[in-house]
């Protein structure tokens, strides 16, 4: 009996650790970030996407493993406060974690993934000594989709 209950004890974990092995090699659809896949090469992609990224302060240019990271890119949050005391916009910054990716032997097809950190700084009082992280806007990612279709 206690060989039986240790045997079947065994197999559940066994089983348990296989499939929770399966869903972490399994690529989530969507995951964090934006994808497109273009039906371009490798290199051309990787050239549009720099060029798309115009005068952004870069912190990580890898081609080898597909990976580009911009440094902060400050601008105006879409968020306004309205008080008395601390009025005005939010201040607003963004990161962005691009990856380009072959998805052929014949390099014919490229996909470009784009996650973006966002965080705001409030205009006054208390919050205005620190950035805030928030969900992103990824019109951005659009955006440098788009400007890489052109290149």
């Amino acid at each position: 009996m206690r060989i039986r209950i240790g045997l079947i004890s065994v197999l559940f974990a066994v089983f348990a650790l296989g499939a929770g092995c399966a869903a972490i090699t399994k690529r989530p659809p969507g995951g964090d970030g934006r994808y497109k896949t273009f039906q371009r090469g490798y290199d051309d992609v990787w050239d549009a996407a720099l060029s798309a990224l115009g005068n952004a302060p870069l912190d990580v240019v890898d081609k080898y493993s597909g990976t580009i990271k911009t440094g902060w890119i400050k601008g105006g949050s879409a968020r306004v406060t309205s008080g008395l005391f601390f009025k005005g916009r939010w201040k607003g910054r963004n990161r962005l974690l691009i990856t380009v990716r072959s998805m052929s032997a014949l390099n014919a097809a490229t996909e470009v993934e784009v996650t973006i950190l966002t965080e705001e700084m409030a205009p006054g009082g208390i919050q205005a000594s620190k950035w805030i992280r928030v969900e992103p806007d990824y019109s951005i990612a659009d955006d440098l989709f788009s400007a890489i279709g052109r290149y």
